[in-house]
């Protein structure tokens, strides 16, 4: 009987993991428009520039990208009232071929922990994870992932292929 339990409570752990995706997630993805940005100042000069805008969207939906300096893609998304969970903790990944700087520092992957976040009845959480190329040794051709993990599961995986 104890075998039993555990496979049902397994199962419908996963279920309630897609339902959430169909659910209470939507997302458009490609390029992407952003106006009004100014860079966010970090205290790690480490981290890759992150930027606040007024105003960002999808403007042609796609998962092949031509990169070249000035293409900005990812993906916009939205997270709906979870029935009995207000608050919820949320990250943002991109897994993206190795890119070499001037320097010779290279990078594979990029990661922004963004909090919890409270969606009350009523109300959406929208959020945009992109990446803007600024300089020609940015424009690193082949797969770029996308992720969003919600409470350390994730909830969105979407792969551009740059070309």
């Amino acid at each position: 009987m104890k075998r039993c339990f555990i496979v049902i409570v397994l199962f419908l752990s996963a279920c309630s993991s897609l339902d959430m995706q169909k659910k209470y997630l939507s997302f458009k993805g490609g390029y992407v428009d952003a106006l009004g940005c100014d860079e966010v100042v970090s205290s790690d000069s480490d981290t890759i520039a992150e930027f606040e805008c007024d105003s960002v969207e999808v403007i042609d939906e796609t998962r092949i990208i031509d990169i070249a300096v000035g293409t900005r893609f990812g993906v916009v998304y939205s997270i709906s009232p979870i029935p009995g969970k207000e608050c919820f903790d949320i990250a943002q990944y991109i897994t993206y071929p190795e890119i070499v700087s001037p320097s010779g520092k290279t990078s594979d992957f990029s990661s922004e922990w963004l909090g919890s976040r409270c969606v009350r009845q009523g109300e959406t959480y929208t959020n945009t994870m992109s990446w803007f190329v600024e300089e020609e040794w940015e424009a690193a051709k082949g797969s770029w992932v996308f992720e969003i993990e919600v409470d350390d599961k994730i909830i969105l995986r979407e792969t551009f292929l740059a070309k």
